[in-house]
């Protein structure tokens, strides 16, 4: 089969956030006063002084005082990076109590000595049956990593299933056009063959196997169609989208 260059496509999902606030608006400067004087041409004493133009300007200007929300941002860590993942040998059996082990991991922190922000906030089991753990707001996942090895004991208490803890992974897609369904069947074995056939003739890494965008009964008298796969980082599958891929359809 000829080699040829598949059309691909990036769908990393992009977030732009709009920051900043609106100008704040500047008060008309106090009018000014003049003192005056009573019937017996007495002076009467001028009233308390009031703030100038310049003043105001001051007071006014966005950012001079920053609320305790505001400082609180700068201090958190985005959620994807305070996510851990426990894996589990057997995921048919019931994992133990999240709450449980929530509970368990923060009481080893503390007999640990480990910093005061090394606090597991929530623990929760995902459909795959595995634990995923998310950190407080200013507290990355790698501050919890590092007593892996004491946090893997208690698991093993609570739960002798539980494997390896790890952050969690993003991933980025990219969506591959014009691959033969016939060379590479829509089955394990298939995607393997195609999974081997790109690692191997891109010099690139699938985080998991292919696999078609479109059901089965969506590609009956078709003989192309379109795959998805998985890379480790956007900026890879930027580079892929651009340079594209080599493969033997």
């Amino acid at each position: 089969m000829p080699n040829h260059m598949p059309k691909i496509d990036c769908l990393v999902n992009r977030i732009s956030a709009e920051g900043g606030s609106p100008a704040a608006e500047i008060a008309p400067p106090p009018p000014l006063t003049t003192p005056t004087t009573n019937d017996d041409t007495q002076p009467i004493e001028p009233t308390a002084q009031q703030p100038s133009y310049a003043d105001i300007l001051r007071l006014s200007k966005p950012g001079t005082k920053e609320s305790a929300t505001k400082k609180n941002r700068k201090n958190s860590v985005s959620k994807r990076k305070r996510t851990i993942t426990i894996n589990r040998a057997n995921n048919d059996q019931p994992p133990a109590d999240p709450l449980t082990i929530r509970n368990a991991l923060i009481s080893t922190f503390r007999d640990s000595q480990a910093p005061p922000n090394a606090v597991i906030s929530a623990a929760a089991v995902n459909r795959k049956n595995k634990y995923v753990l998310t950190t407080r707001e200013d507290c990355p996942a790698a501050t919890i990593l590092e007593y892996k090895e004491i946090l893997q004991s208690t698991l093993q208490r609570l739960d002798n299933t539980a494997t390896a803890m790890k952050p969690q992974e993003t991933w980025a897609k990219v969506a591959i056009h014009g691959i033969n369904i016939f060379a590479y069947p829509d089955d394990p074995t298939g995607m393997a063959l195609l999974q081997k056939e790109l690692e191997t003739h891109n010099n690139v890494r699938l985080a998991t196997l292919p696999r078609y965008i479109t059901r089965p009964e969506n590609r009956v008298g078709k003989k192309v169609s379109s795959v998805l796969v998985c890379v480790t980082s956007e900026a890879l599958a930027n580079q892929l989208a651009k340079k594209g891929l080599l493969i033997d359809c």
